[in-house]
């Protein structure tokens, strides 16, 4: 009341005043205080509305770079596939072979860090197929040790991607190629061990086109034949039967392609070579027969082929010596003069392929030895002065 009071004597003086009005803050406060109940709602939205914010906003912001992540993985996949499909077709010099399959894989092991599973899938995956591949060509050159490393890793982190179509073929891969690392090396306890992982993967649901075009056919034809050539016939047939398996499949396609139709051919051939080692006569004849027929096909698609018409010609041979020790004399004949017709003319217009020079020699001297069990002395004197002929032109 007293500063009131001396207010009034100084507004009546002319002179300054000291009251102020009330700040707005304080006026809603003395508001608030009249209607609490009002207060309450609002002090209630105004927390809701916070947590809300602060909640959904890492969200968003974790959605939009998880989105922007997941196209730079997609990128990163295209290019790389780009990449591992170039260095199919590439020859030379082999350490710069080696520097970029090592720059893909790095490449794709730094943007798989730290990134969570189901982001990193698909190049951990990539990484797995890299490996594999480069492990394919190191196979070639003969480097077993960087090879088994390269797979071994590979196999490792496979384990660990959802089983998929595509980690089944990479798994699968990885272990026939260490099968055949193995066996090329003598190893073949180890080589059966990795051969029986390849044998206990399920592969109901892949298309056997998928084995084609992943070189797994061609490695277990390379595997039956370096199995073969060891005298591991055991493991061999198991090889080989699980090929036979596999030719029924693609036969059974609409339409089959020529690549599919070569590896059916060579996958026959071998089987037919290894039953003939085992005395199996017949059934290696069958063999050699269906392989003929399919080989057939791919020649006459390919009639300029020196490599495709000197394995028909070697496959009537290997034929021809079936139906010799099977005791079918005029069939073996037939077999033998057929070779001849495509080897001998191959061996004249390639007088520096001594491996084609030696193959024709050989039919004269396989139609030497049918003719002296048939009795025919004259015509395997004729037959050996051809493949003497033969002899000394190789020389």
């Amino acid at each position: 009341m007293d500063a009131m009071a001396n207010d009034l004597r100084r507004f009546v003086r002319g002179e300054p005043i000291e009251a102020r009005r009330p700040l707005a803050i304080s006026r809603w406060l003395k508001g608030q205080v009249k209607h609490y109940r009002t207060a309450a709602m609002l002090l209630v939205g105004l927390f809701v509305i916070l947590s809300a914010w602060f909640a959904i906003t890492p969200l968003l912001f974790d959605g939009s770079w998880r989105k922007e992540q997941d196209q730079q993985n997609a990128l990163l996949l295209q290019l790389s596939d780009l990449e591992l499909k170039q260095l199919e077709h590439v020859g030379g010099d082999v350490s710069e072979i080696d520097s970029r399959y090592s720059a893909i894989i790095e490449r794709l092991e730094t943007a798989a860090t730290g990134q969570e599973v189901p982001h990193a899938v698909g190049l951990q995956q990539r990484i797995v197929e890299a490996k594999v591949r480069w492990s394919e060509t190191l196979i070639k050159r003969k480097q077993f040790d960087q090879a088994e490393r390269l797979l071994d890793e590979a196999t490792s982190l496979a384990k660990h991607l959802p089983e998929t179509n595509g980690r089944i073929l990479q798994e699968l891969s990885a272990y026939l190629n260490l099968a055949r690392i193995n066996a090329k090396q003598g190893r073949m306890p180890t080589a059966g061990q990795a051969f029986d992982k390849v044998m206990s993967i399920q592969m109901q649901g892949i298309a056997v086109e998928n084995l084609l075009r992943e070189g797994i056919f061609e490695g277990m034809n390379d595997l039956t034949l370096t199995l073969t050539a060891n005298n591991h016939t055991d493991l061999a047939l198991g090889v080989s039967a699980k090929l036979m398996e596999w030719c029924r499949r693609i036969e059974s396609l609409p339409q089959t392609p020529l690549e599919a139709t070569q590896q059916v051919a060579i996958a026959r051939n071998n089987r037919a070579a290894l039953l003939f080692q085992l005395g199996h006569f017949p059934e290696s004849i069958e063999l050699y027969e269906a392989a003929l027929k399919s080989m057939r096909q791919v020649v006459d698609a390919f009639p300029n082929s020196d490599p495709l018409r000197q394995s028909l010609g070697v496959t009537l041979n290997n034929l021809g010596r079936s139906q010799t020790a099977a005791g079918r004399g005029d069939d073996a004949e037939v077999s033998f003069r057929q070779a001849i017709a495509i080897l001998y003319p191959l061996a004249n217009a390639n007088a520096n392929n001594h491996e084609l020079q030696r193959q024709a020699t050989g039919v004269w001297r396989n139609l030497s030895i049918l003719y002296r069990q048939q009795g025919k002395s004259d015509e395997a004197a004729q037959a050996d002065k051809q493949a003497r002929r033969g002899t000394d032109k190789d020389r």
